[in-house]
């Protein structure tokens, strides 16, 4: 074992110590886990097999503004000597505790050392357990940061917490209600030209935009001043947890730089949590 994994290996369990130690609940500190594993995996093998063994059968991941099954995209790539290195700065979970999500920071070297990342960005990945209980990656977005960014944020859960249904959640009903929620939603940015409405989110959400640091806070959200106008929405598709209470949607998102006016397709990745009994985005991410 080198030096470096060595190193890698201490902090991932002084991580893992961590996490305890602050009282996450046993559904967080699962799938904080599984992310530091994923991430693990790419930096002591590589990125292609840990792709391939943590996304699931059906996972969707983003390629030149269009959705494509994960797996087997990563399945068709070589192993190479880079080094994507990423690691959650929030992770939440659904009261069922088998579906939440994960996001924070990466950062891509050209060598395994990752003494000089070369790009930089923020990944989004929602997770659900499989039929055997494992956790695997269902969709999963990047988004191009300017720089890099604070390695000693310390990880955070959501204070909002939501409990199990009382009764059996009538779940394709509620799904479809769901779908339609954010359909009805992107009709209304299509309306205004514009990429969210922030009466629609919760106090805790963040905002994520390629070539941005991600956006927290109302008051900076509010505020913030995007880099692209005259955006258009197509809603493509969504799940939700057994539980009811959290879910995702994707489509595509067409818009034009400001600065000239350039065409660019991205695509979103908007992620829905019941507050009582409203849905609220608790991260909107345009990347892709």
């Amino acid at each position: 074992m080198t030096c470096e994994m060595r190193i890698a290996l201490f902090l991932f369990y002084l991580f893992s110590f961590c996490l305890q130690a602050q009282q996450f609940s046993s559904a967080v500190r699962e799938i904080v886990d599984a992310e530091n594993h994923f991430s693990g995996m790419a930096k002591e093998k590589n990125t292609r097999d840990a792709f391939v063994h943590y996304l699931a059968d059906s996972s969707i991941v983003f390629e030149r503004g269009n959705p494509v099954l994960g797996k087997e995209v990563w399945k068709k790539r070589n192993p190479d000597a880079s080094l994507l290195f990423w690691w959650p700065v929030f992770s939440d979970v659904s009261a069922s505790g088998d579906f939440g999500y994960n996001t924070g920071p990466f950062e891509w070297s050209k060598d395994k050392t990752g003494s000089k990342p070369v790009a930089f960005g923020y990944f989004s990945s929602v997770w659900k357990k499989d039929n055997d209980g494992e956790w695997k990656v269902v969709i999963d977005m990047g988004m191009e940061m300017p720089g890099a960014e604070d390695k000693n944020t310390s990880l955070a859960t959501s204070q909002n917490k939501t409990t199990p249904p009382t009764g059996r959640v009538a779940f394709a009903k509620a799904k479809q209600e769901f779908l339609q929620l954010d359909k009805d939603y992107i009709n209304q940015l299509n309306m205004q030209s514009v990429s969210f409405l922030s009466a629609y989110f919760s106090d805790e959400a963040r905002l994520h935009r390629t070539g941005h640091f991600p956006v927290l806070t109302p008051k900076r959200i509010s505020a913030f001043a995007d880099s692209r106008d005259n955006y258009s929405f197509e809603h493509l598709g969504g799940d939700m947890a057994s539980s009811g209470d959290m879910a995702y949607a994707y489509g595509r998102v067409n818009a034009s730089d400001k600065a000239d006016q350039k065409q660019v397709t991205l695509n979103y990745l908007r992620i829905w949590k019941k507050e009582g009994k409203n849905w609220k985005i608790v991260l909107d991410v345009i990347g892709g």
